[in-house]
């Protein structure tokens, strides 16, 4: 079930925002969920590493797939809590049109009992916050 997608256009290089998009260890600059990721080595499908929520809370944060060449480029991830999945899905298009030619796209899917139960609660909370950090990230990107 979609708790919340968003996206945003912006001017810029792909290789240069998938760059971004992927660097995990300086994903807590423009993602306010988290106060850090750790995995070993290079961000890539398979690798599971230590996600350390916002207020300390931490989960094995998984990385199941990942298309990382061409125009079109995404990773998904994912962790359970509390007996349901929480997936993130993160894609990356250049559109090869117009003055913003980059078209970011995040959506939050959730699986099991407790997102059953609390569904409408995730996705206000997620629907209000995904737009400021994907607002964030494209601060961030045209300032470097």
């Amino acid at each position: 079930m979609i708790l919340a997608e968003s996206k945003i256009r912006f001017a810029g290089d792909i290789d240069k925002a998938w760059a971004k998009m992927v660097d995990w260890e300086h994903m807590q600059d423009w993602d306010h969920f988290m106060e850090r990721m750790e995995f070993e080595g290079p961000f890539a499908p398979g690798m599971v590493g230590t996600l350390t929520m916002k207020g300390g809370r931490k989960v094995l944060l998984k990385v199941t797939e990942m298309v990382a060449e061409g125009a079109e480029r995404h990773y998904t991830d994912e962790f359970s809590f509390l007996g349901s999945r929480f997936i993130f899905h993160h894609f990356i298009a250049d559109l090869k049109t117009g003055q913003e030619n980059l078209e970011m796209r995040f959506a939050i899917e959730g699986q099991g009992l407790m997102i059953s139960i609390l569904r409408l609660q995730f996705a206000r909370a997620f629907k209000k916050e995904l737009p400021r950090l994907m607002a964030k990230f494209k601060e961030q990107f045209l300032a470097a």
